[in-house]
């Protein structure tokens, strides 16, 4: 079993035909279209379950997990922007970069930092998405250090406060996944092979700035 689904019940899709027919529209359209066909691409490598539990959604850095009923009560950009959400999450390894953090700061922090990104993509944030102008172009970790600085978790905006913890701890980095990989090569080959089929579809100038100097980074060290 996959760590993310600890404690929680997965659903069998072919049991209920509508959030099946819901959820392959969503990837669907992550696809074929090309301002959000890298992150598509990734998804179809992760494990992705919709769950019974009432949550929003959720990662722990290789997995994706979605709450059956809010996920149903989005709307169709919505409900792709949930998706996409936690891919980003997933792409920019944000349960690997918890360590040692207050867990709560620092969801929200990553969570400022994501939603300008699906916004620039064009789509509509999920409900109870939060925003802040302050943060554009800033990093997970400036955004911590400025929500600490200014009372911590104390002073998280309400949404924030009620918001579910989207990230979950991720496995431990030397435990290797149901697939036999390790949790952050997994999810570099999922990466890698994202962009190498953008690239070959001519579609290369839609990948994100920050992959390719992740990847840049990766092949040319300094």
């Amino acid at each position: 079993m996959y760590p993310i689904l600890k404690g929680l019940t997965p659903i069998d899709l072919a049991q209920e035909p509508t959030l099946e027919k819901a959820v392959y529209q969503s990837r669907r359209d992550l696809m074929t279209n090309s301002k959000t066909k890298f992150y598509g691409i990734v998804l179809l490598q992760l494990p992705m379950f919709v769950v019974k539990e009432n949550i929003t959604g959720a990662t722990d850095g290789t997995g994706i997990i979605l709450g059956r009923d809010y996920f149903m009560a989005q709307n169709t950009s919505q409900r792709k922007e949930l998706i996409i959400h936690e891919v980003i999450h997933v792409c920019m390894k944000h349960s690997m970069r918890l360590k040692g953090r207050n867990p709560r700061v620092w969801n929200v922090a990553c969570d400022y930092a994501i939603n300008p990104h699906s916004e620039q993509l064009g789509l509509q944030l999920s409900e109870g998405s939060i925003k802040d102008p302050k943060y554009a172009d800033m990093s997970a970790e400036a955004i911590y250090d400025d929500i600490m600085a200014n009372g911590g978790e104390s002073s998280l905006p309400p949404m924030a406060n009620g918001a579910d913890m989207h990230l979950m701890p991720s496995p431990d980095a030397d435990s290797k996944l149901p697939n036999g990989i390790l949790p952050e090569q997994a999810i570099d080959q999922a990466m890698q092979t994202a962009v190498i089929q953008m690239d070959m579809s001519g579609q290369g100038s839609s990948v994100p700035g920050y992959v390719r100097e992740w990847l840049k980074e990766l092949f040319e060290p300094k």
